[in-house]
């Protein structure tokens, strides 16, 4: 077992239960686990930010980072769907 390098998904969650750094596209080397896992933690993380962002209005601060999200996540799902 030496020598091999523990799987780091392409995209996680923090404890706060947040993707934090969100890539603007989808990177060439992603698998499609890396997609199935990155759609999984978008949609945690969506979930979460409206949940606060609920509580502190639509000027809040989560509403760029969730459009960047929902960005990523549309494509993720496009690339995953095949198109």
């Amino acid at each position: 077992m030496m020598g091999m390098v523990p799987y780091k998904a392409p995209i996680a969650r923090g404890l706060d239960g947040k993707v934090h750094n969100i890539p603007d596209h989808i990177p060439d080397d992603w698998t499609h686990e890396d997609l199935e896992l990155a759609k999984g933690e978008l949609e945690e993380s969506i979930k979460a930010r409206n949940g606060e962002a609920n509580k502190l209005g639509e000027d809040g601060p989560h509403r760029e980072q969730i459009r960047k999200e929902e960005h990523l996540l549309r494509q993720v799902n496009k690339k995953l769907s095949g198109s």
